[in-house]
């Protein structure tokens, strides 16, 4: 049996002819950009931009929900599009995680907790415009908690300290903590 009959076989999608090098390299020079893939024998289908959906906003809890309850560290979670693991890294260190939606008010609750973390998840950062506020509501007063994040997370971070200032396409994993001198810090 060939690769080409066990895969459909199985059912699992494929495709050659594509030089998937070039378009990581597009990828990675111009951003993320939007493409499909058509076959020969199919009518053409619509390209739809995900960009114009807050697509946070779908993948988000709608509930407040406690993982953890009575580990001694008290950690915000802030759900963007969080996923499973990082709740159980988060619990394996101790910490009780309140998985809040992106829209949660989180200034009004911040005292509660030890720390906020924002998570990853999809789309574009400019659509969680709730989340950004509230993170600049903590990040102008005089509370003081350590906040980090996760791809979409320090991009949702980044807007307050340097709003539409760079293309934020690949921030990834750099921790960001809010001083006691008022000044945020990129590490």
């Amino acid at each position: 049996m060939s690769l080409s009959d066990w895969l459909k076989k199985e059912g699992v999608p494929a495709i050659h002819g594509i030089d998937t090098r070039l378009l990581t390299k597009k990828i990675r020079s111009h951003g993320a950009i939007l493409g499909k893939i058509e076959f020969e024998d199919q009518s053409e289908l619509p390209l739809e931009d995900p960009h114009k959906r807050n697509l946070v906003a779908e993948v988000s809890t709608k509930e407040v929900k406690v993982y953890g309850k009575g580990n001694p560290i008290k950690i915000m979670a802030i759900d963007c599009g969080i996923k499973s693991n990082m709740i159980r890294m988060l619990l394996d260190r101790k910490a009780e995680v309140t998985l809040v939606p992106w829209n949660y008010e989180i200034f009004e609750n911040i005292n509660k907790y030890d720390g906020l973390f924002i998570s990853n998840g999809p789309g574009d950062p400019n659509m969680c415009v709730k989340t950004i506020e509230e993170l600049r509501k903590v990040l102008n007063s005089d509370i003081v908690k350590p906040i980090f994040g996760i791809c979409l997370g320090n991009q949702v971070k980044l807007h307050h300290l340097l709003p539409s200032k760079f293309d934020m396409c690949f921030v990834a994993l750099s921790p960001c903590c809010r001083r006691k001198d008022r000044r945020a810090s990129l590490r």
